[in-house]
C-alpha cells in the first residue's frame, strides 16, 4: 500500500523534509567523530540528539499551523498502528517485523499506545529498535557462515581523509 494512501501530501511533505533534515544532521556527527572533534556517543545519546531535531520541527508546525500538527501527529499514528498490524501479518520483511515486534513490545511493556507526539515515545522506539537491531547483527555473525542470511541494509554513509589515509565510515545491519 503506497504511503499517500495511508498519509496526505502535507504529512508526506514533513516526513521527507525532516528526512533529509536528519541525513545532513547525522552526517554532520559522522563527520565530527571522524575528524576526532567529537568523541563517539553512545546509540541513545543518537537518538536523544535525533529526536531534539524532530522535536523543534514539531514545535514548528504545531505554531505555524496547529491543524496540520493534529493531522500529523494523527497520521503519524494510525501508520505506527499500521506497521505494528501489517508485521502480525507478513513477517518476511525484515525492517517491518522488527519494527512490528519493538512497537508490540512497547505497547505491552507500558500499556499505553504509543503516541508519535511525546517524545519519550519516539526515543523508546528508536532505543528499542538500536537494541533489536545489534541483537540480529550479533547472530547473524555468529551464525554458521553457510546459514547466514544476507544483511538488511548495508551502506557507506561517507569517506573521510585522516592523515592521508581513507576512512569509510560504513554501517550493515
Amino acid at each position: 500500500m503506497p504511503s499517500s494512501m495511508l498519509l496526505s501530501r502535507p504529512t508526506v511533505h514533513f516526513f521527507g523534509t525532516l528526512s533529509r533534515v536528519l541525513q545532513a544532521f547525522n552526517v554532520s556527527l559522522a563527520a565530527s567523530v571522524a575528524r576526532g572533534s567529537l568523541l563517539c556517543l553512545q546509540d541513545s545519546s543518537l537518538v536523544r540528539l535525533e529526536q531534539a531535531v524532530v522535536q523543534r520541527h514539531l514545535a514548528s508546525l504545531y505554531l505555524a499551523e496547529g491543524s496540520a500538527y493534529i493531522r500529523l501527529i494523527d497520521e503519524a499514528n494510525r501508520g505506527l498502528h499500521f506497521v505494528g498490524t501489517l508485521a502480525r501479518l507478513s513477517a518476511s520483511h525484515t525492517s517491518v517485523a522488527t519494527l512490528g515486534k519493538v512497537l508490540r513490545q512497547l505497547q505491552g511493556n507500558g500499556g499505553k499506545a504509543i503516541n508519535f507526539a511525546r517524545r519519550t515515545d519516539r526515543e523508546a522506539i528508536g532505543n528499542a529498535l538500536i537494541v533489536s537491531v545489534t541483537e540480529r547483527r550479533r547472530q547473524f555473525r555468529s551464525a554458521p557462515r553457510a546459514r547466514q542470511p544476507s544483511p538488511t541494509a548495508e551502506f557507506m554513509l561517507c569517506r573521510f581523509s585522516q592523515n592521508g589515509h581513507k576512512r569509510k565510515v560504513h554501517f550493515a545491519l
